[in-house]
């Protein structure tokens, strides 16, 4: 299949979007899957950091504080690619939603 056919499903007058995001990403994780990950380690994040608040150890707390640090920096960076992944398919939903026409290069036409 040439590439300008994944465009456009031809039983379908809506250009089919989902393929063409998987295509260019390579099959990465998507915006949302970044953002279940993200939400999951936030989630894990408050409970240690809950737990680190109860603990009445103070021998405790700096091996709490090295994993509550840890999770920390992994939220940012799963925050990142969340970002970066929804500019992805903005603009390939973007660049899909032009006309075909517009789309087509010189091997194409």
């Amino acid at each position: 299949m040439r590439f300008s056919q994944m465009w456009v499903n031809r039983n379908m007058t809506t250009p089919n979007t989902d393929a063409v995001v998987d295509e260019f990403t390579g099959g990465a994780p998507r915006a949302s899957e970044w953002r279940a990950l993200r939400l999951a380690l936030e989630n894990r994040l408050r409970d240690l950091r809950d737990r680190r608040a109860a603990e009445p150890d103070p021998a405790a707390w700096p091996a709490l504080d090295k994993h509550i640090a840890t999770l920390t920096k992994q939220v940012t960076t799963l925050g990142t690619e969340e970002v970066v992944a929804r500019f992805v398919e903005d603009s390939i939903q973007a660049t899909v939603a032009r006309a075909p026409e517009d789309l087509a290069g010189p091997d194409d036409g």
